[in-house]
């Protein structure tokens, strides 16, 4: 029997099948021969939603992915009847690892260049968008610095409706034609895998949003929603006035980009290539680590904010309007 499903492993649909040895049942995928978590096969109805990130290195997004996971016991609190379940053991193995680190105090150590196994897990009973597979896809900045690394090494970018461009802008000294070089370099990949941007949603997340001092200091209203942006305000989720507020940002980071790193071309380019064109600012500690130590316990700040883009955009509008009604 086939499932419609997208295989983690290699991001081919309705390639699942199941299989029976004896007494014992197993899933795996006819394209790449990997085994399929049971978890993940059998609920073939729940969504998957592919999380990717693009972005140099040093720039957050392994520390990102960590920060989440790190936050899901906050959330269960938070979120009535919430949890997440890691489908595989590898995934768990991941999760407990990198939530591990960051309790002691330490960083998580930089991804490496090479093709990942997805974070296969679970969300279950989130306000507004019930059960969701999040597929969490993270490879090394290096993936990003040429196009064929790209081709190689972050074929995932292909299956994404929403792509996560993290970018500290402290950490690129807010030059704008950094981010059009990363751009490019996007665009060249993904359209040699056969991928078309056209049918992508671009999120660029600002990281490390704690960081940006003095450059904030005429956006006082972007500063406050970052400032106010913990677990806690997740408190009540209502789906419509959320996403409304995300919006309301996403335009100020927009102008922020345009004016304070003259990134016109960059915001030219990524408005023609794009379906769409969304910006999102998140502080993964939210305070500044000493070397590789951390020296309070995190306090991450709008964290869930790009996980909520990412489902939001790959619903219909009648999906939205029931996920806005059930908030």
């Amino acid at each position: 029997m086939s499932y419609h499903k997208l295989c983690p492993y290699c991001l081919e649909k309705n390639r699942i099948v199941r299989k029976k040895e004896k007494s014992r049942e197993s899933y795996s995928c006819t394209s790449c021969l990997s085994p399929i978590p049971r978890e993940y096969a059998e609920n073939f109805n729940t969504r998957s939603e592919v999380v990717s990130t693009v972005g140099f290195r040093g720039h957050g997004k392994s520390l990102y992915f960590s920060a989440l996971f790190y936050s899901m016991d906050k959330l269960a609190v938070i979120w009535p009847g919430f949890y997440s379940f890691a489908t595989d053991e590898r995934s768990l193995d991941t999760i407990k690892d990198n939530i591990s680190e960051l309790k002691q105090g330490n960083l998580p150590p930089p991804t490496p260049a090479s093709f990942p196994i997805p974070t296969n897990t679970r969300f279950s009973n989130m306000p507004a968008f019930g059960h969701r597979f999040f597929l969490f896809y993270d490879t090394g900045g290096e993936a990003f610095v040429k196009s064929g690394k790209l081709i190689k090494h972050a074929a995932f970018v292909k299956r994404s409706e929403t792509v996560l461009f993290l970018v500290s802008l402290k950490d690129i000294d807010f030059d704008g034609t950094k981010l059009h070089d990363l751009l490019s370099t996007y665009v060249q990949g993904l359209t040699e895998l056969g991928g078309n941007p056209k049918n992508q949603t671009l999120l660029v997340v600002l990281t490390k949003g704690d960081l940006l001092g003095s450059r904030m200091n005429d956006y006082d209203d972007l500063r406050q929603y970052l400032k106010n942006g913990g677990l806690d305000s997740l408190r009540n989720f209502k789906l419509g006035p959320y996403v409304d507020k995300m919006q309301a940002v996403s335009n100020g980071l927009g102008k922020f980009i345009h004016d304070q790193l003259k990134a016109v071309q960059f915001m030219n380019f990524a408005k023609a290539e794009f379906k769409n064109t969304e910006f999102s600012i998140i502080s993964a500690l939210g305070a500044k680590p000493v070397g590789n130590r951390l020296q309070v316990e995190i306090n991450p700040k709008c964290i869930f904010d790009p996980l909520i883009w990412v489902t939001y955009n790959s619903m219909n509008w009648l999906e939205r309007k029931k996920a806005i009604w059930r908030t």
